[in-house]
């Protein structure tokens, strides 16, 4: 009917009006996460259901066809709702597989929401998103099971590594000093994986195979005489670190959600920090390693702040 197609169009109006608030106050610094605090935002949520009387989740999922951009606003609408942050929380994060149909019948009738086929096929997909999202934040965990010296796996990943990065040179042994010209502690590399398992040695692996001239480059620099280089594959477990802790912290949705979150994704990720901290050691040039918590520190939050920027994909640089 006429007034079907009148109250659709009043929602799709104001929901693209909202979506320019946001984009409007992000320009000048204000996060989404923070808008969606404040009193002007509340009012405006509050004169929009008053006049569309549908809530947001509604206007959200069916203004269009399904995007990790409304998968994004969704997720952000519950996070700012206390009743449904604590479904976020409860029922979505905390599974690995999330349950659609139950949440689905869920947020219908605790917001009284109107069911379609427009609003039922994007929320699921929003919710499939998300749950991917969780399959991979539960694969890194598992990922990170204790090297094994016993494991031929094991043995064979660490082997791929020497190879990929000292191509042609044989070493004295497995147990030698030799292992410290790519960047290991000591003797017997098995023991500096104890903090990311195995995690770690995989994005090594795949940094070295995938990338061989910039892990080379980064690797020909970190063995230059002095003491103001940092050590490559110790950095480089590090790095798996990092790429973790931003991955489980969802900072980098933006980037899964556009590119899919898988194990793929992730070793980008850590490809990208890998080679970005080089780039940044680099400029920084400090005088001796002894610098590298304060480096370490400084990257993060400028790493921080590029991911809170929305990137859809994440650039390798050249290593040169």
């Amino acid at each position: 009917s006429s007034d079907v197609c009148s109250s659709d169009l009043f929602s799709w109006s104001l929901e693209h009006l909202s979506r320019l608030l946001l984009r409007s106050f992000a320009i000048i610094g204000i996060s989404e996460q923070r808008l969606r605090l404040s009193y002007a935002w509340h009012s405006f949520k509050f004169m929009a259901h008053f006049l569309t009387r549908e809530c947001e989740v509604r206007r959200i999922c069916t203004v269009e066809e399904h995007s990790k951009d409304m998968t994004i606003r969704l997720e952000n609408s519950f996070t700012a709702s206390t009743k449904l942050n604590s479904i976020l929380h409860k029922s979505i994060y905390a599974d690995e597989t999330v349950e659609i149909d139950r949440l689905l019948g869920q947020v219908v009738a605790m917001k009284n929401i109107q069911v379609d086929r427009n609003f039922s096929m994007n929320f699921r997909a929003c919710l499939m998103q998300i749950s991917h999202m969780n399959s991979l934040i539960t694969d890194l965990r598992r990922f990170r099971v204790p090297y094994d010296a016993n494991s031929t796996d094991h043995e064979q990943m660490l082997e791929r590594l020497w190879t990929s990065l000292r191509p042609g040179i044989r070493r004295s042994g497995r147990i030698t000093s030799e292992w410290g010209e790519i960047g290991f502690q000591g003797h017997d590399p098995a023991t500096d994986f104890r903090g990311m398992g195995t995690l770690g040695l995989l994005n090594l692996v795949y940094f070295a195979e995938t990338h061989p001239q910039a892990a080379k480059a980064i690797l020909q620099f970190t063995n230059e005489p002095g003491t103001s280089r940092y050590s490559y594959a110790i950095t480089g477990i590090n790095v798996t670190a990092w790429a973790v802790s931003f991955t489980e912290a969802r900072v980098l949705r933006d980037y899964y959600y556009a590119n899919g979150a898988r194990l793929k994704q992730f070793h980008d990720v850590y490809c990208f920090l890998f080679v970005a901290f080089y780039e940044e050691w680099k400029t920084k040039n400090p005088p001796d390693v002894m610098s590298f918590g304060i480096i370490e520190k400084e990257f993060l939050t400028k790493m921080h702040n590029f991911f809170a920027s929305h990137p859809r994909t994440l650039p390798i640089p050249s290593s040169s």
